[in-house]
């Protein structure tokens, strides 16, 4: 957790050196906007996806089959796959370059 925090931090900084002054507070603003929305839609999308693919694992206790769904391989991959889409389509964001 300690490594999102620095990240963050790096990453407003990263913000602020790379737009013009007269529209600071309007990136940093939207920053904390899709920061904030991203954090509250983003596990739910993920949760979403995750409870959609599941592998079974069964567990044998002396003839007795328990069976465990978890998560798949290819959900993990799915949720990688759409952040990914999602970072790349940033070049609505250009006006802020002005």
């Amino acid at each position: 957790m300690i490594g999102a925090t620095v990240l963050n931090v790096s990453l407003v900084n990263l913000l602020i050196f790379s737009i013009s002054n007269k529209v600071m507070g309007v990136g940093t603003a939207m920053n904390t906007v899709f920061r904030t929305m991203g954090g509250a839609v983003g596990p739910a999308i993920a949760g979403a996806v995750m409870s959609t693919y599941q592998s079974p694992l069964v567990f044998n206790l002396n003839g007795l089959y328990i069976v465990k769904f978890l998560p798949s391989d290819y959900s993990f991959s799915l949720i990688f796959e759409l952040s990914i889409s999602l970072l790349s389509n940033t070049d609505h964001i250009n006006y802020l370059h002005e």
